[in-house]
Order: structure tokens, then C-alpha cells, then sequence
């Protein structure tokens, strides 16, 4: 979000100035510029008073130094403002009226790190400190908000826990919660970014420690079978016999995966007596994509069949990919619209190529682009469509689009086109689109442990 300043904020001189009179007027009219931001700024009144006001006296006093006439200084400047944390990213002035060129640029490069730190901020895992005895409610109630992972399915919920967290994982936990409430996750509820809470079955095996916890992931073996092929020798067809373990693999519901690659020649098993064997076909990927509503996928690692006596894996290590949107951004063009119009949050550009008024009907135009996506925008991905597009109405109504289709696509790049029905003819609308401002790539780790063999 940026702050525009109007121009009647900036003092009018009334007549023509002499060079040093000149350099006066611009640093005067630039401090000016620079404490109207700060007293001005919207994010302080919803920070702490303290805080906020000592981080807005720090970064002026920072922008400030940005226009000294030394180079170090300014250079010391630019990387203390970068240094101050994604905290400081709505204290950076957008525009900073009698700027010069080259401090708009370092502005420009602070804002742009600290977007890029925002939105990876996004997949850091969450954490959980709860201490003493209280209602399963009450300890979920908790865990939703220290989180800001959604969970529904346990209102009046009987049954007390017991709990001794400090900064625990948040699936670790969640799972010592549901195995004290008797209760589980529906994993396929269809509530997006939601864990649908559940009875669990009264065969079912406690969750807690029954796979691996890996910062944002929650990874466990759910089945494993074994098959041979009695009509096919073992060293023609490798493929028709040998192990098949299934591992689910969920993630905190406030996150929403792309994909899920695992790669084979990533995992490594070894039996009883440290015997080891790698998959088969370990040139392979194994992909899973996702689906609004599902909390996990599930990806079957094939093995060779070990020897007869070889009853449990003792140890199934590996790293998978997991590709994630990062924060998501809003970008917002105000009529009149300029064909081309460009905004930037981190490593997104959006452009809005066409805005065209057909009657009532409006037609908007967008053009997506990422740096460095992988495989995110292949045709297969179905997530760049949940983003959401809109119209802010002159009144303040909003209205969402009745229709949306694919224009073009590319590597890096996807075009999507809206039509508003029954907008009316009024000016003054605002178009707005809301994309990750970043896709990150992360590579987690497991390791499992004592996985029985049928």
C-alpha cells in the first residue's frame, strides 16, 4: 500500500529562488513531506502507541539521512531501513514529494526487500505456548488464535487437556489436543484453508508422534502394500512387484500449497540390521497438486520388496518441494484507467492491460507475471484462478465478476480476463486484484521411524 500526496501539501514558492535559497526550500519541503508521513501514517493507530512511534521517529530519521551529502552515510542509510524488518514496510513513504531521483530509488529498493521479506514471512512455521489445564474448546479456541489457522467441527466439545507448550509446533500441539478430545481431522471437508474437526473412530490409532513434524508440514505413513507378480521374473519387471508406501502429507490451513514434488532419488529406507534399499525408478517425481478444501495429498514412494525376514522400515528418510503462494497483496487501479498500468509488490507485476466500458458491462484485462515461478503457472495449476478480482463501486458496493477466462500463458506469465455485469455507467470505479506477492519454494525434510511391513 502506498501513500500519495497531494500537491497542496507541499509548500508553493512564490517567487524565483537563488541556488542556496533553492537547496534551503528542498530540504525544508522534503522534512516537511517526510513528518506529514509520519504523523499521518494509518498503520500507527493499529500498532502499539510505543512501538509504532519509535519505529516511525527511526525510519524519518533514516529517510532523512538518505539525502546527506555523504555517500556512505546514505548507503549506511538505505541498508539500516532495510535492516529494520518487514515491521517497517508501511512506514516507508511511497511518494515523497521534492525527493530526489536518487532517493526515490533507494526508497524503492527498501520497499522492494521488504515486500520480498513479508512474503516469504508468510511460510514460517506457527507456534503454540499453552500451559495448565482448560477445556478442549477453550485449548483450540487458543490455538486459533496464537496461530491464524482456522478450525472448525469441536464447538462444545467436551472433555479437558492437560498441557505443557512452550512454542511448540503447531501440529504437534493440535495432535496432543485431538488425542485428549477424541477427535480427528477431515481432511477432505472441502472448507478452504479450514481443519475440519471430526469424531475420531474408535479403532483409530492416536495421532500424536504417529509421523514427523516439519516446521509448517505434518508428514505420516498411512498405508504400505506389497505386491508380487508370480507370472513375472523380478529382474524383467521391477515395476510389477515391491513396496508401495503411502505417506499424507498436510500443511498448516492458513497455507495453501501450488504442488507437492517429491523426489525419489531424495529418500532413503533402511530395514532391520541397517540394511538399506533405495526406491525404484529414483530418476522419478512424484508430483501432487491441490485442491481448495483438501488439507493434504497423499504420495506413494515405491520400494523394492525386502528380504523375507525384514519386518518394519526401521528409518524412511527424504526431502520434499513444497511450492507456496507468499502474502497475499491487493492492487488497486482507479479510473481513469491507463492501458499498460503497471504495479509491483515484490516479485509479482500485474498489468492491466485493457479496461473497457460496454454498457452496463465492464471488461478488465490482467497480465500476471512472476520472477523465477518453476513449474507454478503450468496449465495443470488451477490455483492462479482463486485469486480474487473485483470492482469497488462509486457508492462503496462491490461488485464481483460474472465471468472470467484465460486469454494467454506462458512460462512466467498468465493473462485473465473479467466482465462485471450491471455496473452501471458511473465513474469512479476501481478495479482490484489480489495475488501472492511472491512463490516460494521451500525443500522439507522427515524422517520416519518403526513403519511395519504387512
Amino acid at each position: 500500500m502506498e501513500c500519495v500526496f497531494q500537491a497542496d501539501a507541499v509548500p508553493q514558492f512564490p517567487r524565483r529562488l537563488g541556488p542556496i535559497e533553492q537547496a534551503r526550500s528542498f530540504t525544508l519541503v522534503w522534512q516537511l513531506t517526510l513528518w506529514t508521513f509520519v504523523l499521518a501514517s494509518p498503520w500507527e493507530a493499529a500498532a502499539k502507541p510505543e512501538a509504532s512511534l519509535e519505529l516511525a521517529s527511526r525510519v524519518q530519521s533514516l529517510v532523512r539521512q538518505l539525502n546527506d551529502r555523504n555517500l556512505e552515510q546514505r548507503q549506511a542509510a538505505e541498508e539500516a531501513l532495510k535492516g529494520l524488518g518487514i515491521d517497517a514496510l508501511p512506514q516507508i513513504p511511497g511518494n515523497v514529494a521534492g525527493a530526489s531521483a536518487e532517493v526515490r530509488q533507494r526508497l524503492d529498493r527498501v520497499r522492494e526487500h521488504l515486500e520480498r521479506l513479508a512474503a516469504a514471512a508468510i511460510v514460517q512455521p506457527s507456534r503454540v505456548t499453552l500451559h495448565g489445564e482448560m477445556s478442549v474448546e477453550e485449548a483450540l479456541n487458543q490455538v486459533q488464535q496464537q496461530t491464524g489457522n482456522r478450525l472448525s467441527g469441536y464447538a462444545q466439545r467436551p472433555g479437558r487437556v492437560t498441557l505443557d507448550c512452550e512454542r511448540v509446533l503447531f501440529w504437534e500441539a493440535l495432535d496432543r489436543i485431538l488425542d485428549a478430545g477424541g477427535l480427528d481431522v477431515n481432511s477432505s471437508a472441502g472448507q478452504p484453508q479450514t481443519l475440519v474437526l471430526v469424531a475420531r473412530q474408535a479403532n483409530s490409532r492416536p495421532r500424536l508422534n504417529a509421523g514427523a513434524y516439519q516446521g509448517a508440514f505434518r508428514i505420516q505413513p498411512v498405508r504400505i502394500e506389497a505386491r508380487r507378480d508370480l507370472r513375472v521374473a523380478e529382474l524383467r519387471a521391477a515395476e510389477l512387484f515391491g513396496l508401495r508406501v503411502t505417506l499424507e502429507i498436510a500443511w498448516e490451513p492458513r497455507l495453501m500449497p501450488i504442488a507437492i514434488r517429491q523426489s525419489l532419488k531424495d529418500v532413503r529406507a533402511w530395514a532391520d540390521g541397517d540394511w538399506q534399499f533405495l526406491p525404484t525408478h529414483s530418476r522419478g517425481v512424484l508430483s501432487a497438486a491441490t485442491e481448495s478444501g483438501i488439507s493434504s495429498v497423499e504420495i506413494a514412494i515405491p520400494l523394492p520388496l525386502p528380504q523375507r525376514h525384514v519386518t518394519r522400515i526401521a528409518r524412511l528418510k527424504g526431502s520434499f518441494e513444497a511450492m507456496l503462494p507468499g502474502r497475499v497483496e491487493r492492487f488497486e487501479f482507479a479510473e481513469p484507467f491507463t492501458q499498460g498500468t503497471q504495479q509491483r509488490r515484490a516479485s509479482v507485476c500485474v498489468t492491466l492491460d485493457r479496461w473497457r466500458k460496454n454498457g452496463d458491462v465492464r471488461e478488465a484485462a490482467v497480465r500476471v507475471q512472476y520472477d523465477d515461478p518453476g513449474t507454478a503457472l503450468d496449465s495443470h495449476r488451477g490455483w492462479i484462478y482463486r485469486n480474487k478480482a473485483f470492482l469497488l463501486k462509486p457508492d462503496g458496493g462491490r461488485a464481483d465478476p460474472s465471468e472470467m477466462r484465460l486469454s494467454h500463458q506462458g512460462p512466467d506469465e498468465i493473462g485473465i480476463e473479467y466482465e462485471f455485469d450491471q455496473a452501471g455507467n458511473a465513474d469512479g470505479y476501481r478495479f482490484c486484484f489480489e495475488a501472492p506477492a511472491s512463490i516460494e519454494r521451500i525443500s522439507v525434510e522427515y524422517e520416519l521411524s518403526d513403519i511395519p511391513l504387512p
